[in-house]
């Protein structure tokens, strides 16, 4: 294709150069510079005190506070037996820096870290506006000490999932449960969520209906469909016979009408001889929080679809690993949430200029 005419005038401002310093590639360190933070930072300053010292011992300081952080964490890597200490150190310089940052923790009796939450900035002006419907998912082990993370998730107005907070815990229990339903409450202002999907965990359940009396707690089909091999594969006797054993559960899972679910659930029990299997019977048992035409009357936000769950454990899975650190699990979880607001934000572009 050749050039047939060139136009060097441009169609907006440009950058100034302050704007173009602060372009992330143009904010980097010189030797010395790092060198200053590592004195201050082993001196015991915190983040806010090191950037006021260094814009004014450098003529041209460009880096934000954030830079520093990030610069701190790759001088001073978390180690096994002080994790815990460094990260709640991180923590609180975060909260230096962003003042609408959230974070709470518990400690046992051998002041050891126990269960933490943490809701960043960009995820709690977030929470405020789509928490009609959140999914709560507390079934990944990404971290070196395989700790349960659980994760607060939103539906945005362009229908994507958005990480809202998160925490992990030191066991599965409904007093660790409750614990961190009620921190997540305070971090924004007793705002009780109007529903929200979460694993089939008689602990989980219990815990959020004492926390969040208001909220509407469901069941996500995608994570108990996940057991049903284990639960159902071996009593159909064959692969074709267990498939088509799941193709009449989702047929009789998406009946539009309450009244009539009983009646096909009667017919798939009978169709299958599984009258007396425990597990079918707890699933009719908790049906109101499970099946949609038991649902209807609360929002959703289309989340109790298996691929909304999917697409959390996958973006999950994107940015965290089950060797990490703390101290490098947090970070990779702030970038997982960076990287989510990035989408909707050039999505949100997307749709305004091709209006």
């Amino acid at each position: 294709m050749d050039c047939l005419r060139f136009h060097d005038n441009h169609n907006h401002e440009l950058l100034s150069q302050l704007e173009i310093d602060t372009i992330a590639s143009n904010r980097g360190f010189s030797d010395e510079q790092e060198q200053a933070v590592k004195l201050l930072r082993d001196a015991g300053l915190r983040v806010p005190d090191i950037h006021a010292v260094l814009s004014k011992q450098f003529d041209k300081v460009t880096w934000l506070q954030k830079d520093i952080h990030n610069l701190i964490q790759k001088m001073f890597p978390g180690d096994a037996e002080h994790d815990a200490e460094n990260l709640l150190v991180i923590l609180r310089d975060k909260k230096d820096i962003d003042p609408d940052f959230r974070c709470d923790f518990c400690l046992d009796d051998y002041n050891r870290l126990e269960h933490l939450f943490w809701m960043f900035g960009e995820s709690r002006r977030p929470y405020l506006r789509f928490s009609d419907a959140l999914i709560f998912d507390a079934t990944n082990r990404t971290n070196r000490y395989k700790m349960p993370l659980a994760i607060f998730c939103a539906v945005n107005n362009h229908g994507q999932t958005q990480p809202i907070a998160g925490g992990l815990l030191r066991n599965e229990t409904r007093e660790a449960y409750r614990w961190l339903f009620k921190v997540s409450l305070k971090a924004v202002d007793g705002r009780q969520p109007g529903s929200m999907l979460t694993d089939q965990d008689h602990w989980m359940s219990q815990a959020l209906e004492e926390a969040m009396p208001l909220t509407k707690n469901a069941f996500c089909i995608w994570h108990i469909a996940q057991k049903f091999p284990q639960h159902f594969r071996s009593a159909m006797g064959s692969a074709e016979r267990y498939q088509k054993f799941v193709s009449a559960f989702y047929k009789v899972y998406n009946v539009e009408a309450a009244e009539d679910f009983s009646l096909h659930w009667a017919d798939f029990l009978q169709e299958f001889n599984m009258q007396e299997n425990q597990h079918l019977s707890q699933l009719y048992r908790f049906k109101e929080q499970i099946m949609p035409c038991f649902l209807r009357d609360h929002f959703f936000a289309n989340m109790t679809t298996t691929q909304r769950s999917e697409s959390i454990n996958a973006l999950m899975n994107k940015f965290l690993s089950n060797r990490m650190d703390l101290v490098t699990f947090i970070t990779e979880f702030e970038n997982c949430v960076t990287e989510r607001s990035k989408h909707e934000v050039r999505q949100y572009s997307f749709v305004i200029f091709s209006y």
